[in-house]
């Protein structure tokens, strides 16, 4: 498989992705974290829809599934009871 390096302009950053290769290491991964944890269990509840249009877009054109984290940090509960979670 050829690569086709793809470099995108995201605010200040200037990132280079294989958008192909990175589809493909996803596919081999399964839906979910993994864990079945409380906050993993909740992430994997809200992603389809607690994260912006743009982001989706971003994530999309550049071969990432958001239903496949490859790491998940739950740091703490926020004071609106919203978990603050990063991946």
């Amino acid at each position: 498989m050829k690569c086709l390096m793809i470099e995108r302009q995201i605010d200040c950053w200037k990132v280079k992705h294989e958008a192909a290769a990175t589809r493909d290491c996803y596919s081999q991964m399964p839906i979910g974290s993994g864990c079945d944890c409380s906050p993993c269990l909740n992430y994997n509840a809200a992603v389809s829809h607690s994260l912006p249009s743009e982001f989706f877009e971003l994530a999309e054109a550049s071969g990432i599934d958001l239903a496949k984290p490859a790491e998940l940090c739950h740091d703490n509960r926020e004071l609106s009871g919203l978990y603050f979670t990063g991946g």
